[in-house]
């Protein structure tokens, strides 16, 4: 019996080749002289040989579930069309054969599909994390070099006015800190408008505090203006403009 079991396993291998020519009246002879003297085979003898054939690139487990099913159809037909019950025997073996054999190929095939899907959801999650860390490495950056721009630009502003404070008009002094004012607002207002993009981030409806924070500094540079030239100024511009 043992012999018989190592004989079936060699057939299996022989079926899986890739090389293999398969002349089905041959395996079927080849077959039925293993299947002798109450012989049955163990399942676990069937998953070891799928096993072996699952890791070695000279046999394929396709080829084996092709190879085995064309045989076991040779061996149906000859078992139903011939009606003696002597192959009975035979015909259920093989067909115990043909469904061990098929149940452990859709089992590997199953379980590499699985292995697949996996790796490929492994990839795409680490390739969303990279995309992830470099937009935080982004905004961070982002954000620094706001911070940075802020505070440089406003100790340069700071000490530019109190420099300049006892020498020019402060009407003067007064338009140029709030015109450097609106475009600096306005600059890292569009520096953090672009980090939120990037972020895919929502701070709701900010644009109309920007918007009012504008109008503010346009209403405060208009009074400046209105109050640098004073009313005769004005009176005066007026009457040369329009006689």
């Amino acid at each position: 019996m043992d012999n018989n079991q190592e004989k079936l396993k060699e057939y299996i291998f022989e079926l899986a080749l890739n090389s293999l020519t398969l002349n089905v009246e041959e395996r079927i002879t080849q077959l039925r002289s293993i299947y002798v003297d109450d012989f049955r085979h163990y399942y676990s003898e069937i998953f070891g040989v799928i096993t072996a054939i699952k890791n070695d690139d000279k046999y394929d487990l396709q080829t084996l579930a092709e190879n085995i099913r064309e045989v076991f159809d040779g061996i149906k037909s000859k078992y139903e069309s011939s009606g003696d019950n002597a192959d009975k025997d035979f015909f259920l073996n093989a067909k115990k054969l043909y469904d061990h054999i098929n149940l452990d190929v859709a089992r590997f095939k199953y379980i590499s599909a699985l292995a697949t899907n996996l790796e490929q959801q492994i990839q795409k999650n680490n390739e969303d994390l990279q995309k992830d860390l470099q937009k935080d490495y982004v905004t961070i950056l982002g954000i620094f070099a706001a911070v940075i721009v802020a505070f440089v630009s406003g100790m340069a502003l700071s000490t530019s006015a109190l420099n300049n404070i006892s020498n020019v008009n402060i009407h003067h002094l007064t338009f140029v800190i709030i015109l450097l004012s609106l475009v600096l607002f306005n600059l890292l207002n569009l520096l953090f408008d672009f980090l939120r993009k990037i972020n895919k981030m929502s701070f709701g409806d900010n644009y109309s505090i920007i918007f009012w924070i504008n109008c503010a500094l346009m209403c405060a540079l208009v009074i400046d203006v209105i109050a640098w030239y004073g009313l005769d100024g004005w009176k005066n511009l007026l009457i040369s403009l329009f006689g």
